[in-house]
């Protein structure tokens, strides 16, 4: 099974053999329109500016921002988006306040029940971490549900992670019920900040998806596209390959 290698704002994934997996898309000049149109579509970053206005904080991601090809991995401070790089260490100071917060979404093309989900933010953090919450045990309960894996999980150059591994009943459009997954992988929970943004990874498997119909016009209804085994080895590949990207902060 090939999936598509990925790169996070300050995150990166690594490939067989331990080194970066490429990023992005191809290498294209970005002006002004694209760069902007760009911003607001795959991530989103603002400076909130006590005494600066807009054209400010626009001039200035403009002067950050640089192409950049599609196996380039950069190696200094700032994040990455398809195409492009913005530039600039991870900062917050008395009047000048940096969030990050990025969101990306994984499709499998013979598999749209398999996805995969990623977020992080540098301004958030939450009061427990994740398998301190006590509202897992009633999202057990309601799915019929059997935890497989729980726990703290080592990752280069992150300081806490936890994981999360639900299987059980998932609602399909049909009204109908079939067993599948539900992954996650929470990091930073109680210490997001610039150098330690917060960050979660979800996979589920078995997700409901656009409603299919056979001849007669009734719901299909499919079971999910991997079993246990394999839903396993595949979260312990990526989930695993997760870690602050060198030089990213």
């Amino acid at each position: 099974m090939k999936s598509t290698p990925a790169c996070w704002p300050s995150f990166t994934a690594v490939s067989n053999g331990g080194k970066p997996a490429a990023c992005g898309a191809q290498h294209r000049a970005i002006n002004a329109t694209a760069l902007l149109s760009h911003l607001q579509a795959h991530f989103f970053c603002q400076r909130l500016l006590a005494e600066e206005g807009l054209s400010w904080r626009v001039t200035n991601l403009l002067q950050r921002a640089r192409g950049r090809a599609d196996n380039e991995i950069p190696t200094e401070p700032g994040f990455c988006f398809s195409g492009g790089f913005l530039a600039g260490k991870a900062f917050t100071g008395d009047s000048v306040r940096d969030v990050e917060e990025f969101n990306a979404v994984f499709d499998f093309k013979d598999m749209p029940d398999v996805q995969v989900n990623f977020m992080s933010n540098n301004d958030i953090s939450a009061d427990e971490t994740l398998t301190e919450r006590p509202d897992l045990d009633k999202l057990v309960a309601q799915n019929n549900g059997t935890v497989l894996r729980k726990g703290s999980v080592k990752l280069p150059g992150i300081a806490q992670a936890e994981e999360w591994m639900l299987e059980g009943d998932v609602p399909q459009r049909s009204g109908k019920i079939i067993l599948g997954h539900y992954f996650k992988l929470e990091g930073n929970s109680k210490m997001a900040a610039p150098q330690t943004p917060f960050f979660e990874l979800e996979m589920q498997n078995g997700a409901a998806t656009e409603s299919q119909f056979d001849d007669k016009g009734k719901y299909i209804t499919r079971p999910a596209s991997l079993t246990q085994a394999e839903v396993l080895k595949l979260w312990d590949a990526v989930s695993k390959s997760v870690r602050m990207r060198p030089g990213a902060l």
